[in-house]
């Protein structure tokens, strides 16, 4: 009886396992644990196979661990009002995809019955951040959008700016 090994390596060239006594003309068998591929900002990786296959062999061989790539999904959100957790649009991309489900609803603040301020619509702002949504921007990881507002006295038509449910 003659002997062979078999080696089963990762993705990344690092030995999983090592079989050095597959008898010669036999198909080896892996017994270690599934082979994984860290994810990075595009893909998690599904376990395939190896490379080559998996078949009788007679000489010593190197199995390499085959992936497949599984987009990963990003939820873009933007919120009605700082107020509402729920969304008003809610949409999955992938990483760098363009934004496009922008909302078409105007959003809401809820003022206090005395306002003395009246209220206008500055933009789209990631919660607690000053980035404000572009014509262009693409997705980065999960992002939530709440709207802010620039608020102007009605006595005095001075325009301050009030960041509502953000950072000040």
């Amino acid at each position: 009886v003659s002997y062979v090994t078999a080696t089963f390596k990762n993705y990344d060239g690092s030995q999983l396992y090592q079989n050095t006594q597959v008898v010669s003309g036999t198909t080896p068998t892996y017994v270690g644990s599934t082979p994984s591929k860290p994810q990075d900002n595009t893909y998690t990786y599904s376990f395939t196979g190896w490379s080559p296959a998996l078949s009788n062999i007679t000489a010593n061989t190197e199995y390499t661990a085959q992936f497949s790539p599984v987009y990963r999904n990003y939820s873009v959100t933007f919120r009605s009002s700082v107020s509402d957790p729920n969304p008003s649009v809610k949409s999955d991309y992938h990483f760098g995809d363009e934004i496009t489900n922008k909302p078409d609803v105007d959003p809401i603040e809820v003022l206090e019955e005395d306002a003395d301020y009246y209220s206008v619509f500055d933009g789209w702002y990631i919660v607690n951040t000053d980035i404000v949504f572009e014509d262009g921007m693409t997705v980065t990881g999960d992002m939530i959008f709440e709207p802010r507002f620039i608020h102007s006295n009605y006595d005095t038509d001075t325009v301050t700016v009030n960041v509502v449910g953000g950072q000040g």
